[in-house]
């Protein structure tokens, strides 16, 4: 795990970098057609830092089921983004948009 941690990325083979990790853009859309929530959320330029401090607690590889499970924990996780979130919840209008930094610990 190491090798990946500290590793510099490779563009040849479209492997990222881990610290920082950036995502151009992530989009979450909830249409809210009949339902009493909908929302459409979009984040730019999203840095994510932490991706160094993972702790590997569980590693399962079953080549005949064609599964891999991996049980990470990180002790902390720091978002900066540019976001902009429409949407509703019953009747009320939920609209916003700026500048969000996101710190989760112990997940």
């Amino acid at each position: 795990m190491t090798c990946l941690i500290h590793a510099a990325g490779d563009r040849k083979y479209r492997i990222p970098l881990l610290e920082p990790l950036v995502i151009s853009e992530l989009r979450v859309d909830q249409d809210s057609g009949s339902r009493a929530i909908g929302f459409g959320f979009v984040a730019k330029n999203a840095s994510l830092r932490g991706m160094s401090g993972v702790e590997v607690n569980h590693i399962r590889i079953d080549f005949s089921e064609n599964i891999c499970e991996y049980h990470l924990s990180f002790p902390r996780l720091e978002i900066d983004t540019e976001y902009k979130v429409e949407g509703k919840i019953l009747l009320l209008p939920i609209t916003g948009s700026g500048n969000a930094n996101i710190t989760i610990s112990k997940l």
